[in-house]
């Protein structure tokens, strides 16, 4: 979705989905190609059997210039796990997220994928999450950098710690930056600004700001409204992608009624954010 010009486009279906592989778990990424100038998704497919992952995932990629998915071959650590709940960071032309090793031994890491080179690589955590529960983290984007937040407990309770990456690549530089405290019902944090502030939702759905400076450690309600789970938020830069491929995107919002939900619990929220 290009939201500067309002024009979408719907992906094909890719070719590892249930009616090939059964039952399966995938995880994808999104970013902009500089070498190649293009937008494109990377698809890490795990077929799943009753003993647990099959390895190594397939691998498929989909350039907005090319119009299709591609299966590629590509020299990836076959014990690395990415779980399909964990978050992107898009930094320096690569995608990153939070992986473990899947043996006996508990290990974690972030995972990269280079969209110009379409290869993988490595970065290591600090030695204090790289034995973390890795259910707990997930990777964002502050300062031109990778964080990685590491909830104590699971997300939306206690208090997450944030740690920094301050020169990018360098795995000495990783540093942590300081904790939130959950307390007064907050729930997920969601990004960072540019003014250092962070973005997180409570546990009632709406969007709070929250200025994470010693000296002031102040909330602020945006006055947004949303349910459980609504909030995405991610950095974009305007151009005129989409112009020629995409489909205009209707004005206005669409119609509680014709979306997929069938929850009858979040009638009354999604009442409250179409008003």
């Amino acid at each position: 979705w290009n939201p500067s010009i309002r024009r979408k486009m719907i992906l094909p279906v890719p070719r590892a989905v249930f009616e090939n592989l059964g039952t399966y778990m995938f995880v994808v990424g999104f970013g902009y190609d500089v070498k190649n100038n293009d937008f494109k998704v990377v698809r890490i497919a795990y077929d799943q059997s009753r003993r647990g992952y099959k390895l190594p995932p397939i691998v498929e990629v989909f350039a907005l210039g090319v119009g299709d998915w591609r299966e590629i071959d590509v020299d990836l650590a076959q014990n690395w796990v990415i779980e399909n709940f964990w978050t992107q960071a898009f930094v320096n032309g690569k995608v990153h997220w939070v992986a473990y090793r899947l043996n006996e031994e508990k290990e974690n890491l972030i995972m990269v994928f280079d969209l110009s080179n379409e290869v993988f690589e490595e970065l290591l955590l600090p030695d204090a999450l790289a034995v973390e529960c890795p259910i707990n983290m997930c990777t964002s984007v502050c300062e031109d950098s990778i964080a990685v937040l590491n909830y104590d407990k699971r997300v939306g309770t206690g208090s997450c710690s944030i740690w920094l990456m301050k020169v990018y690549g360098d795995v000495k530089s990783w540093s942590k930056m300081y904790t939130v405290d959950f307390e007064g019902g907050l729930g997920r944090i969601l990004s960072f600004r540019k003014d250092g502030t962070i973005l997180l939702t409570a546990r009632d759905g709406d969007l709070y700001s929250y200025d994470p400076n010693p000296r002031i450690q102040e909330i602020k309600y945006i006055g947004i409204l949303g349910t459980k789970d609504s909030f995405f938020v991610d950095r974009y830069t305007e151009s005129l992608a989409l112009l020629i491929d995409g489909e205009q995107v209707l004005e206005g919002l669409p119609n509680v009624a014709e979306s997929d939900s069938s929850g009858d619990e979040n009638e009354g929220e999604d009442d409250r954010v179409e008003a």
